[in-house]
């Protein structure tokens, strides 16, 4: 079903009243965690928390703050390799569309702010960035170690601007941070890009990074001679934390966000506090003391893999411009994209090599949901609207279509797809966008009928083979 009508009006960039998570406005909450399923507005008004400031001094089990968001609860999926797109961008970008955005800007030279607030345990001076001054005088604060804070006004003292520049926290700085909130005995290796603290089996801690590593890599090359979007380079070292328990990181998990299940989640990636967590799925015994014995333990659990691959692409996307934190990102793109680039490759040295690869999850649940001929979740409301991420009886289908729906746009209509990411990139934080808007931003970018979408997924994914 196609929208009726020309909606040409330009999604809201003012600054907000209010934060929406502040007046608890049914339906405005923006989530806070990627669980591999929850990335860009939360659905559920009663899962989502306030980041209230907590005492910088914490124990083992006491992470940041409550609320996050959840990565993906099935991120054992993977995604459909592709060739060549039939519009893809090539690789010589000279030249640049109207939507075009360049992510390098976005945070150019952004001043360091000291803010002193109030508190349980009295006054308290932060120091950050600020992201958004609501009209109220809420604030958004980006702290160096890439935790965002959100106060009320009735929290706010006083704020001032310095004469420093925002700088995130050095590798150094930042191991000290995590460890302050993990616990000491979680030792921190770093890598170009990351850094990986872990209390379980060094050896996991760096094929993680060298997974990582990879994955940083491929994305950025995934974009390159893309005439809409220039990436932004990481300003700082990404944070990952692996547990070595799984009851360790599910306590752990659960006081960062209280509200969200962790039970079958084996990672997340948080937008808030800018990290991943993992579970290592694997143990220090003497049996796994060496890089095969672990990668043959690992090669029988590709859920595992899909996990870091499709956190590692979140982390990636919210910081360096693809994605905006905090902001109305639609979870179809946000999800489509990581389910899109995490598949396991088992012959692979790290168990995975490109994105691409036909999802061996989603796919079949595809063509499950679509058996009659039709799409479970109707284009339109996946499009539209987050819900059917929600649902039960339609997130399944909901994370399949997205996958589809993301290899059949980069497959076939790869510089639209670029135009659409590169508008969302232009949206700003706690602004809502409404469903028409969604709607005529997807046609508007890609130059096709959501009735050509509709028509064309189906027998695109019947023609997909997944690799064996």
């Amino acid at each position: 079903m196609t929208l009726a009508g020309s909606f040409n009006r330009k999604p809201c960039r003012r600054q907000p009243d209010a934060f929406p998570w502040l007046r608890r406005t049914a339906g405005q909450h923006f989530a806070l965690v990627c669980l591999g399923i929850l990335v860009g507005l939360c659905l559920n008004p009663g899962r989502c928390h306030s980041q209230d400031s907590l005492p910088a001094g914490r124990n083992r089990l006491s992470p940041s703050d409550p609320g996050a968001s959840p990565a993906d609860a099935t991120s054992e999926d993977t995604s459909p390799a592709d060739a060549a797109p039939a519009d893809a961008a090539p690789a010589d970008a000279a030249s640049t569309d109207a939507a075009s955005t360049d992510a390098s800007d976005v945070f150019a030279a952004s001043p360091l702010t000291s803010v002193t607030i109030r508190s349980d345990l009295g006054e308290q001076q932060l120091v950050g960035r600020v992201l958004v001054q609501a009209a109220d005088g809420g604030l958004l604060l980006e702290e160096p170690g890439g935790r965002i804070r959100q106060f009320a006004p009735a929290a706010l003292i006083g704020q001032q601007l310095t004469s420093q520049p925002f700088v995130p926290h050095a590798a150094a700085a930042l191991s000290a941070e995590l460890k302050q909130q993990a616990g000491a005995e979680f030792q921190c290796i770093s890598t170009d890009h990351y850094v990986i603290c872990s209390d379980g089996n060094p050896i996991f801690a760096e094929m993680c990074g060298r997974l990582l590593e990879t994955v940083h890599d491929r994305f950025f090359e995934f974009f390159r001679g893309s005439h809409s979007i220039t990436l932004r380079p990481l300003q700082g070292h990404l944070p990952v934390m692996v547990f070595s328990s799984v009851e360790d990181y599910r306590r752990f998990a659960a006081d960062q966000h209280p509200d969200v299940d962790f039970a079958d989640t084996p990672g997340y990636y948080s937008v808030r506090d800018n990290q991943i967590l993992l579970t290592e799925m694997v143990s220090a015994a003497a049996e796994l003391r060496s890089e095969s014995a672990i990668r043959r333990k690992l090669s029988q659990s590709p859920r595992q893999i899909a996990t870091i691959v499709h956190e590692a692409v979140h982390q990636l996307a919210f910081n360096t411009g693809l994605h905006v934190r905090l902001a109305d990102n639609p979870l179809w793109l946000t999800e489509g994209l990581a389910v899109w680039f995490e598949p396991a490759s088992p012959r692979a040295k790290l168990l995975w090599s490109r994105p691409g690869q036909v999802n061996p999850v989603h796919h079949p649940a595809f063509q499950h949901f679509s058996r009659g001929g039709r799409l479970h979740v109707p284009l339109e409301g996946l499009l539209s609207a987050n819900e059917s991420f929600a649902g039960e009886k339609t997130v399944a289908a909901a994370y399949a279509e997205s996958w589809a729906l993301t290899a059949y746009l980069i497959r076939h209509h790869r510089r639209g797809y670029d135009r659409l990411l590169a508008r969302v990139a232009a949206r700003k934080p706690l602004i809502v966008v409404s469903a028409e808007e969604r709607l005529t931003e997807f046609q508007d970018s890609v130059g096709r009928s959501l009735h050509e979408i509709d028509d064309a997924l189906i027998p695109f994914v019947a023609r997909l083979r997944a690799e064996r």
